[in-house]
């Protein structure tokens, strides 16, 4: 009889950072819906470009993202894992567009009283972190407890670099 393998320490923590955040994200855009749907939301996101329904879905979206992985991490379930690996490769891309948002429009950080060297520093260091969060992920106990295979490790680098690719180059335009 195969013995089911441990849960390894670190991914139990990134499991339950998943569903806390997740979880916490999913009330606060309940949240944000319920005042755009009141009519207080105003023009707070036109000054970025982003319809506030656009908004919400993409917030929904990544935070049931990051909800779902943190229960398929802690059940030790294939689709967990791909999840937090998409979830971690679109946090990159989106902190590189933020990186590149604040390169590009220094004269508009600087306007607002904001410092542009703090935020590069801040979108940074997201990067790295979730960077390290990514490698551990391929390390061979979490892989082994989600019953990852190589050949589905190469397929979800594949796509969430596909996807990652499309996000930077979407925030581009």
């Amino acid at each position: 009889m195969t013995e089911t393998p441990r849960r390894p320490g670190f991914l139990t923590f990134l499991s339950i950072l998943h569903i806390i955040g997740g979880g916490i994200g999913l009330l606060m855009t309940g949240a944000l819906a319920l005042v755009f749907l009141a009519g207080g939301w105003g023009e707070g996101t036109a000054s970025f470009g982003v319809s506030p329904v656009l908004l919400l879905v993409l917030v929904g979206i990544i935070t049931t993202l990051g909800l779902a992985s943190g229960f398929g991490l802690w059940m030790g379930r294939r689709w967990g894992w791909s999840f937090a690996v998409f979830y971690y490769f679109g946090s990159i891309s989106r902190s590189a567009n933020q990186t590149l948002f604040v390169v590009d429009n220094r004269d508009l950080i600087e306007e607002s009283g904001e410092d542009g060297a703090l935020l590069l520093v801040k979108y940074g260091m997201r990067a790295v972190i979730h960077s390290l969060f990514l490698l551990y992920l391929f390390a061979s106990g979490p892989r082994e407890y989600c019953g990852v295979s190589a050949k589905l490790s190469r397929m979800t680098v594949l796509w969430s670099l596909l996807f990652a690719a499309l996000w930077i180059g979407a925030g581009r335009l």
